[in-house]
């Protein structure tokens, strides 16, 4: 099965294909990649409750009906007071959101 992802290792800007949500620093590091040169970074200090994170583009990762797909995310955490996750969200070609999110277990 082939990576859907745009830029998988965060090669090149991240800008181009993910955007940020919530109040922090967002960094494309240099300092805990896990494979290639590169990695996203958030440094947040929101309340608890809230969130702080890289999304990918809506547009920038098609999918089919009808076909199942396999996520998985490498994080690397520090100083955490909540968790990290991995969230999927569906929308149709127009856009719209569909409903559905599956979201990695918390820890």
């Amino acid at each position: 099965m082939s990576n859907l992802a745009p830029d998988p290792g965060f090669e090149i800007d991240p800008t181009i294909d993910y955007y940020t949500h919530g109040t922090g620093v967002y960094v494309w590091a240099l300092d805990a990649p896990h494979t290639g040169n590169r990695s996203l970074k958030i440094v947040s200090s929101q309340p608890e409750g809230s969130l702080a994170r890289w999304l990918s583009k809506n547009d920038r990762i098609k999918a089919t009906a009808g076909n199942e797909y396999i996520a998985s995310v490498w994080m690397k955490g520090s100083n955490i007071k909540q968790y990290g996750l991995l969230a999927m969200n569906f929308l149709d070609a127009n856009l719209n959101y569909l409903g559905t999110t599956y979201e990695s277990l918390n820890p």
